[in-house]
């Protein structure tokens, strides 16, 4: 059996396994395949967020989660026997939602959306319901692959959008400046105050050093939008852990937190949770 930490995963994913066929062939040959959620470099929060609105979608998906009840390994097994059947999907699927909930929060970084998590978990769900083989290995470590597999190439995709906007505007003031230089050697031009203040933002050592740490950027230096803090309270507010949903007051006993704090904690998760927009980083 092969284990692997979560952080492991998700670097073999982006060198490994962005292809469909890869990363099967992997789960077949890796049978019995155990993601462990530990990570050995401690992901960044954000501090200051640049989102735009608030989704007021978000608290009403995670309450109407909360009240579906996983299913059992015998009820599992019941169903992927009878997998062609659309009502069998539905329960499936139905029992892994509060799954997808949970794991959305380790992936809900700057500029991700937690519903568009939510979404791109759901269509992995229901994909891999459907070719799922015994060879995979079980099927719960199976779905917590796919997921995760799913949620690193779409951070990915997203992270690779931004990197071409950016590179594609730094290079063209790069260029912009190299005209610029090639007409001054030819003529003095009388810069004003302005325009001088114009000239050093467009200073080509900086615009070096910017495309750099642009070329750079990967998905681990992403910040987080929640601590592990703010994705504990919620996961046990909602019921993802544990046999039940715990209130405010029990939260605060099993984190071990002063009177009021678990209540200001859940609040301000559930607030970041619920807001979109903005951009996966900034330069």
């Amino acid at each position: 059996m092969l284990k692997l930490t979560i952080e492991e995963f998700e670097r073999k994913v982006i060198d490994d396994l962005r292809g469909e066929k890869e990363f099967l062939e992997f789960l077949k040959e890796n049978k019995g395949l155990e993601l462990v959620e530990k990570r050995e470099v401690k992901i960044p929060v954000e501090k200051n967020g640049n989102n735009y609105f608030l989704e007021d979608m978000v608290p009403e998906f995670l309450e109407e989660i909360s009240h579906y009840i996983p299913v059992n390994k015998d009820q599992e097994k019941e169903l992927l026997g009878n997998i062609d059947e659309e009502e069998s999907r539905d329960i499936l699927l139905k029992g892994y939602l509060r799954e997808i909930g949970a794991l959305s929060f380790n992936y809900l970084k700057a500029g991700i959306d937690y519903m568009d998590l939510i979404q791109e978990g759901t269509i992995a769900m229901i994909e891999g319901m459907e070719e799922y083989r015994e060879s995979y290995g079980d099927f719960k470590e199976y779905i917590k692959a796919i997921l995760v597999r799913e949620y690193v190439l779409y951070i990915y995709e997203k992270l690779e959008e931004e990197k071409y906007e950016y590179l594609s505007y730094l290079n063209h003031k790069k260029h912009e400046n190299e005209h610029v230089e090639e007409i001054e050697e030819i003529e003095e031009v009388d810069l004003d105050e302005e325009e001088i203040k114009k000239e050093e933002k467009l200073e080509p050592k900086k615009i070096e050093e910017k495309i750099k740490e642009v070329e750079n950027m990967n998905i681990f230096k992403i910040p987080n939008k929640l601590t592990e803090e703010e994705i504990d309270v919620l996961k046990l507010y909602y019921g993802f852990i544990g046999d039940k949903r715990e209130s405010v007051f029990e939260i605060e006993n099993d984190l071990g937190m002063e009177n009021g704090a678990g209540e200001e904690i859940f609040l301000r998760a559930l607030n970041r949770v619920s807001t979109v927009g903005g951009r996966v980083f900034k330069i």
